[in-house]
């Protein structure tokens, strides 16, 4: 029910995440809408253009896939593959190292307002620019509040006549589950989906699977990848234990390359 004594002749809203979608601003609109906005009342904002940039970053990696070596005397990848357990990262590409891998490309215009949104499942091909490793698709958004006026959440310099870019809002990082190897002006295949709660981008991936999946939070799978602390307890559990070996109780929490490390020695 509603709360106001009149329909309201405007909404407006910036419930938007860095994935544009994943705070609900399309469910909030819609049934906002239809409680409370008078017969030919605007809704703010009108809709968004969605890009996408192929980027390079063993920085980005490292919270999403467990480095080959990271962990002395184990080795993961080739019993399980380690994944990401949410649908993208929240990063700041203005201060993540990375290099560019291709031009922006518009994966998607999105209308937003009192209409119901159609989902949409589609694939996008990106042109490499440069030969080398993809670790991530880093995506951002043009937020147009009408016609005529918007702003980016682009990492990027604007060109002129460009919307402005906005500073409270991240890129959304997409990982895919290993790094790619691309070759300069070779197409990849990149699949889009948009639901009224989520926008989800990913790349195909034809090798096989290892037959163990495990999707860790992305401040875990960095934890593994710490080599330097990782060889310092390998090194200390090696001079305790010795050749005889010993039981071992690892009080870290949630999840920890010590187990592994120990069962090493």
């Amino acid at each position: 029910d509603s709360f106001l004594d009149a329909r309201a002749d405007m909404i407006v809203t910036e419930t938007a995440d860095c994935g544009l979608l994943g705070e609900g601003m399309v469910p909030s609109l819609l049934r906002a809408s239809s409680a409370v906005l008078a017969p030919g009342g605007e809704v703010i904002p009108r809709g968004a253009k969605v890009f996408g940039m192929l980027v390079q970053s063993p920085l980005l990696r490292s919270q999403a896939a467990v480095t080959p070596g990271a962990i002395p005397g184990v080795d993961i990848s080739s019993h399980a593959e380690i994944s990401v357990s949410e649908p993208y990262l929240s990063e700041s590409l203005h201060v993540t190292a990375h290099r560019p891998m291709s031009k922006p490309l518009l994966l998607a215009e999105i209308p937003l307002g009192a209409s119901p949104m159609q989902e949409l499942q589609t694939t996008l091909a990106i042109t490499p620019e440069q030969d080398g490793g993809v670790d991530a698709i880093g995506v951002w958004f043009e937020l147009w509040l009408d016609e005529e006026t918007a702003f980016s959440t682009s990492p990027l310099t604007p060109a002129p006549g460009q919307p402005p870019v906005a500073t409270c809002w991240d890129q959304a990082v997409y990982m895919p589950s290993r790094a790619l190897s691309v070759s300069a002006g070779q197409p990849i295949a990149v699949s889009l989906s948009v639901s009224p709660t989520l926008l989800l981008v990913s790349i195909a991936d034809n090798a096989a699977a290892p037959p163990v999946r495990m999707a860790l939070p992305p401040r875990t799978i960095a934890s593994l990848n710490d080599r330097a602390a990782n060889e310092a307890y390998s090194l200390a559990l090696a001079q305790a234990l010795g050749s005889a070996g010993g039981r071992v109780l690892d009080l870290s929490t949630p999840w920890s390359a010590l187990p592994l490390l120990a069962a090493a020695r």
